[in-house]
């Protein structure tokens, strides 16, 4: 659309009464010119014909298939099957840079809003509007390290809003407060004074959601890559290995 939008203001520039000459001097002078009744007719017809044909070929390249789900994947709180898959992926993506990469550390685990996440992964053929659909915003993957103590907050607040996308992080809530009582990270339980690393986006890290925890990181790595060009890349390569998307409920966030 935003083509579309780019092409119709293209438009109505050079139709418009404003021309443009250049000067002995190289300089561009305005001058006004009348617009004829003619071309203001033919241009009133000219647009919605654009912009049908920009449609159709907006249509044909959302429909495009680029992957295949086993299941479908609903949204929901404290976790769903979309929301597990896609912080899964993001996890063992972040791994996979720091190695690329050579960084001396590596992931412990990714953290995504679900409220991120706007609609759910259709079962069967997965098409390019899918994933803009789910993934509509234009959020950054970042790696950014933070001491257990200030994740053990951060945690706290995942789980007192009904939880989030986690990967690799285990949290247990009290059932009637939603406080947060136990935090594991690859099974292990959080020593307060060690440093992590978590993947999220640039959105939660900034504070979004309410996760000014964030705050507290000691360091952050841009891995410039949109989360939804990231969903995209997973989807695709996992149809090219033939291998149908799926995921799976777990007690990764649990109130007891």
């Amino acid at each position: 659309m935003l083509r579309i939008l780019q092409q119709v203001v293209l438009f109505f520039l050079l139709v418009s009464p404003a021309s443009c000459k250049k000067s002995e001097k190289g300089v561009f002078n305005v001058e006004n010119y009348p617009v004829t009744k003619e071309i203001a007719v033919d241009s009133s017809a000219y647009v919605p014909k654009m912009i049908a044909e920009y449609k159709k070929g907006l249509h044909k390249t959302m429909s495009k298939k680029v992957g295949y789900s086993a299941m479908y994947m609903p949204i929901d709180k404290p976790q769903s099957l979309l929301s597990n898959m896609v912080a899964d992926f993001t996890y063992e993506l972040g791994k996979s840079y720091c190695k690329k990469h050579k960084l001396p550390y590596t992931v412990d685990g990714a953290i995504i809003n679900i409220r991120g996440l706007r609609k759910g992964l259709p079962k069967g053929d997965v098409t390019l509007g899918d994933i803009y659909e789910i993934s509509p915003f234009e959020n950054t993957l970042l790696i950014v390290g933070m001491y257990g103590k200030d994740l053990l907050r951060l945690f706290d607040h995942i789980t007192r809003n009904d939880g989030e996308g986690v990967g690799n992080i285990q949290l247990i809530a009290n059932k009637q407060t939603k406080k947060l009582q136990k935090a594991y990270i690859n099974g292990k339980a959080i020593e307060p004074n060690k440093l992590y690393h978590i993947i999220s986006i640039d959105y939660l890290i900034n504070g979004g959601d309410g996760m000014v925890a964030f705050s507290k990181r000691t360091e952050s790595v841009n891995m410039n890559l949109k989360s939804r060009d990231a969903l995209l890349q997973y989807v695709q390569r996992e149809y090219k290995a033939q291998r149908p998307l799926h995921s799976k409920l777990d007690k990764r966030i649990s109130y007891e």
